[in-house]
């Protein structure tokens, strides 16, 4: 099977495809240029032009006055976006109610509900309208409505696990707060009300275990620390209880042995992996036999529990509950190694991936070795652990943490050849001044240790053994990817502004231009969910493709802090396929500007850089959230780990897959 590279690649520089012409017929153009521009006021004036004009076609007309519906929603003119729209547009709904004009919006249900079939997303705004005018039962009527049909948003149940805590039905809460987040994982915003809940059932323990995973996830969110302290206060046995449980399980977990290892081992490169910074202190136990180098060395044996403490000067050392020599180490980096390859060291209670919706602590075994230590320049805070292992073993983890093991093959040796392209185009160089190579976390690649190793993928890695990819000058290329690219990628130019080989692709599916779309196109394209090999079942994860998420203004304040509180939010610029490159923050106190993949978690942790936004105000006209409509899960640049599968399920090979993502670097053995 071939793919066509030269129909789908775009290599474009930004607005290159626009003309420069200012002449009257050319207006729609550049009204969509300065949009993609970030520049909203002169695009707005533009598409107004055009919609006025005697001289355009309709179906400019149409285009203009679709994008200034969408403009005016974006910058929260809604009158203005109102006076575009049929009295019987299902949108007037959803418009009215984020303008805080709720009897209107529940009056404008009303009426299309008479008139036509009820809108899910109409009877949803309808419900929040109600809400907001406190009208409970109404608002669980007008849920019912978007019941009935199928998928069912997550956000409809997160809107109607508000309603039932308000009520102090705190079951009904726990129960619609939990299948939100069955639906969509990513709604974090979820957890601490549902503790509230459990809170109210005198559940301490469940909503203990939640406020705990909802620190990790949501650390700027003090409220989760006030509630957490009045639960322990409740119940204080519940500390003393998970402690006990510490203590029996470094007594009785060992440390897994591993018996999959790499052919000659001893030739393949090895990687420095940071796994924690800043830590005060860590537990781990041994597999085999153990030293620490050093005059004297401190050593022993298999199952030892070895507890590792931060001071103002060094790191000291605790060995089954003994303490050790070790002054004279100083600031020297401690190195943990053990004779059986076989063993793996084990790390309890590692807290990981802090700030995103997968955070959590568990216990993790490490191949090869575990070092500890302050790297220069990181202060007296805390030390850094950093697992040091051959580059093959490490992909044995990486790969299933990225993508699921069960995944077609092709789709699995795709991932592996990328993984290793990047680790090693992307390790020994930002990461050197902390220590070690590359994060653990999903800033450099998601890493697990063992406990995340899969035979399938385990056979994907050494069927490529040693095989990554190389751009024309032979530099081994940074061969990012991401979870999902909504239908076609973006050049690393476009998102990061530095030059690559890695360059903007459509899906193979689509039988049209995907750049450079009109507001009003953007949005439909949002919305829509067109069949690609990004959209196949069953690897299409349903909010990843196509997502909504409402994010609280205290929320965005709290992550944006130091301008007031945050009253307007405009997207500032595009890549060619729309994903969102600055967005500009408006505080009471001042704005700012986020940009790149800070805009992610900065507002609130989006799936993506490709979305609408809109304002929603109260009946008093303060704004209250925002609405983010979009597409994908990541970055957007270079292979679509979903569209890979949909690919290999179709047919394609690892090296098609490649080809198509990667159309500028061929695959090259390395070792």
């Amino acid at each position: 099977m071939c793919i066509h590279r030269r129909f789908f690649i775009v290599v474009v520089t930004v607005f290159a495809s626009f003309p420069s012409t200012a002449s009257e017929s050319n207006l729609l153009t550049r009204a969509i240029e300065h949009f993609y521009q970030g520049d909203i006021p002169s695009s707005v004036r533009l598409f107004e032009r055009v919609a006025d004009s005697t001289s355009a076609t309709g179906e400019e007309t149409g285009v203009a006055r679709a994008s200034l519906v969408r403009l005016y929603r974006t910058i929260g003119r809604y009158d203005d976006a109102l006076a575009l729209l049929a009295a019987d547009a299902p949108d007037r709904v959803t418009i009215l109610q984020q303008a805080g004009r709720y009897h209107e919006a529940i009056s404008a249900f009303e009426d299309l509900r008479r008139s036509n079939d009820a809108f899910p997303g109409a009877a949803l705004s309808a419900a929040r309208a109600a809400e907001g005018l406190g009208e409970y039962d109404a608002a669980e009527a007008f849920l019912q409505v978007v019941f009935r049909e199928s998928p069912v948003p997550a956000h409809a149940y997160q809107t109607l696990g508000d309603l039932h805590l308000a009520r102090n039905r705190y079951e009904d809460a726990v129960d619609a707060f939990r299948t939100s987040r069955r639906l969509e994982p990513n709604l974090t915003a979820t957890l601490f009300p549902e503790a509230q809940a459990l809170y109210g059932l005198s559940r301490f323990a469940e909503a203990r275990s939640l406020l705990q995973r909802a620190r990790s996830a949501r650390p700027h969110e003090h409220e989760i620390a006030t509630l957490l302290t009045r639960v322990e206060s409740r119940a204080p046995e519940l500390n003393v209880a998970e402690e006990r449980e510490r203590v029996a399980r470094r007594e009785t977990r060992d440390a897994p042995r591993v018996l999959d290892f790499p052919a000659d081992i001893e030739t393949i490169p090895t990687i420095r992996i940071g796994l924690i910074e800043a830590v005060n202190e860590i537990w781990l136990k041994t597999g085999s036999d153990w030293h620490i180098a050093g005059e004297p060395a401190i050593q022993g044996s298999r199952g030892d529990v070895i507890q590792l403490l931060s001071s103002s000067t060094d790191i000291r050392i605790r060995v089954n509950d003994t303490e050790v020599d070790h002054s004279r180490r100083g600031g020297d980096w401690i190195s943990i190694e053990q004779s059986d390859t076989h063993a793996t060291l084990l790390i309890f209670d590692l807290e990981h991936s802090a700030g995103q919706f997968s955070a959590g602590i568990e216990d993790r075994a490490y191949r090869g070795t575990l070092s500890f230590g302050r790297p220069p320049g990181a202060g007296r805070v805390g030390f850094t652990v950093v697992n040091e292992l051959d580059v093959e073993s490490y992909l044995y983890s990486v790969v299933p943490s990225e993508i699921p093991a069960w995944w077609p093959d092709a789709a699995l040796e795709a991932q592996a050849i990328a993984a290793r392209s990047y680790t090693f185009a992307a390790s020994r160089s930002r990461y050197q001044s902390r220590g070690f190579d590359l994060l653990g976390s999903v800033a450099s690649a998601f890493y697990r240790g063992v406990g995340g190793e899969s035979p399938r993928t385990t056979r994907a890695v050494n069927a490529t053994r040693g095989q990554v990819l190389r751009t024309g000058s032979g530099a081994i290329l940074s061969a990012v990817y991401s979870a999902n690219n909504a239908g076609h990628t973006d050049s690393a130019v476009d998102v990061w502004g530095y030059a690559s080989a890695l360059v903007g692709v459509a899906d193979p599916q689509l039988g049209e231009n995907p750049w450079y779309r009109s507001p009003s196109e953007l949005t439909a394209w949002i919305q829509a969910r067109p069949e690609t090999y990004s959209s196949v079942a069953p690897f299409s994860y349903w909010n990843a493709y196509r997502w909504e998420l409402h994010v609280d203004v205290e929320d965005l304040t709290r992550r944006n802090p130091g301008i007031g509180r945050i009253t307007a939010l405009i997207p500032e610029g595009r890549s060619p396929a729309g994903r969102v490159r600055h967005v500009r923050l408006i505080g009471t106190d001042g704005s700012r500007t986020v940009s790149g993949d800070a805009i992610r978690s900065r507002l609130g942790g989006l799936r993506s850089n490709l979305f609408m936004v809109e304002p929603v105000y109260d009946a008093d006209g303060r704004t209250t959230r925002f609405v983010f409509s979009g597409a994908g899960w990541g970055h957007g640049v270079g292979m679509d780990q979903t569209g890979a599968a949909g690919m290999a399920q179709h047919g394609f090979t690892s090296a098609q897959i490649l080809d198509h993502y990667y159309p500028l670097a061929e695959i090259s053995v390395y070792y």
